[in-house]
């Protein structure tokens, strides 16, 4: 039923246009996210959403619900304050949200992403494994690099600091489990690769 309310979006003529293409909106499961260029084309399609919502008896949470606005602090709305709402609730800004698993800033800035990603699945893996050189590689580069480099095409630039973080991570796999130089730059070399084929 919440596939209905695409249509009215687009009656509604608000939204972002890529490509020529309109798109006011990404749903996912139950999740809809509302894209707009203006302030004042947010406010029409959360009230179109209200509407339909009233119309057909759904419930959206406007508590669960946010809004970013890309460009981050400094972009020329820095922290100012916006009347921004829900069926009549006051919706958060927000400058960080996770969306389908991955961390989006308003920036596009990848080095929470890459910093927490790295934390979390690295120690995962020393964590459970046995000290098998072969088996810790594999699951290294089969399945923590995909973790760790899920969403990396929305990435921006990476950073020093970044490729630092991805270097550490490796680096302290590596004294945790003794692994040999080789298998070291190996897998290095892999995840890098990978965010230099994410980026062409």
């Amino acid at each position: 039923m919440i596939n209905d309310l695409i249509p009215e979006l687009i009656t509604l003529g608000k939204g972002a246009v890529v490509n020529d293409s309109h798109i006011p909106c990404i749903l996912i499961a139950d999740d809809t996210s509302l894209i707009s260029p203006t302030l004042s084309g947010l406010r029409a399609m959360l009230d179109t959403v209200g509407e339909y919502a009233s119309k057909w008896r759904l419930k959206h949470n406007a508590s669960k619900s946010c809004f970013m606005i890309f460009g981050g602090k400094k972009h020329r709305y820095g922290n100012k304050s916006f009347n921004i709402s829900l069926n009549g609730t006051a919706l958060e800004r927000v400058f960080n949200v996770k969306y389908a698993g991955i961390d989006i800033d308003s920036n596009l800035r990848i080095r929470n992403a890459v910093s927490s990603r790295c934390k979390k699945e690295g120690l995962t893996v020393v964590k459970t494994l046995s000290p098998q050189l072969d088996l810790l590689a594999v699951v290294w580069e089969k399945v923590v690099i995909p973790i760790i480099l899920y969403g990396s095409e929305l990435w921006s630039e990476m950073t020093k600091q970044s490729i630092c973080e991805l270097e550490i991570a490796d680096t302290r796999l590596a004294e945790s489990k003794d692994l040999i130089d080789a298998v070291l730059k190996k897998l290095l070399q892999y995840y890098l690769d990978c965010y230099e084929c994410q980026r062409e």
